[in-house]
């Protein structure tokens, strides 16, 4: 179990340093068989982090925000556009041209959306959802995680990543 002080908002901060390292690390790989590799895990981890974002933070977060809010349909477009190029990575291998440049893109928007979602999403996540709740928020993310084989805990407290 999570302790109480763990929220939500802690757990998708942990996955977005986990995915910058994991990031850098294909950025800087150069044998195709690790990059390879490293490209599973962070198509994985990300699937992780979105399902935990769209299917369990964010509702929360629209439930407590007037119905007008736009910056929904921004942040869905930014993660279409990441799922879009994480697709044109995924037929690709690691040694072709082009593969490289898409990684090195990839992380810069990853970085840019972080920095978007922990300056302004998360910060009215935190304000506008009752603070039991985002810890409970945190147990059904790790509850969901732990019941997906395919799915990392590297991003849980005790999984030993930050």
């Amino acid at each position: 179990m999570l302790t109480s002080s763990f929220d939500v908002v802690d757990l998708l901060t942990r996955d977005h340093r986990l995915l910058e390292r994991l990031l850098e690390e294909l950025d800087q790989e150069r044998q195709p068989i690790q990059a390879s590799l490293l490209f599973v895990r962070i198509v994985r981890e990300l699937a992780a982090h979105e399902t935990a974002e769209q299917g369990i933070a964010f509702p929360a977060l629209g439930a407590a925000l007037p119905a007008n809010n736009s910056g929904e349909r921004e942040r869905l477009a930014e993660h279409r556009e990441i799922n879009q190029l994480l697709a044109e990575m995924q037929r690709m291998m690691p040694e072709e041209p082009g593969f490289e440049a898409r990684a090195t893109t990839l992380r810069l928007e990853l970085q840019d959306h972080f920095h978007s979602e922990e300056m302004s999403v998360f910060p009215r996540l935190r304000a506008c959802v009752d603070r039991r709740q985002l810890v409970d928020l945190a147990e059904k993310v790790m509850t969901a995680r732990a019941g997906d084989p395919a799915v990392s805990t590297a991003s849980s407290p005790r999984g030993g990543h930050s």
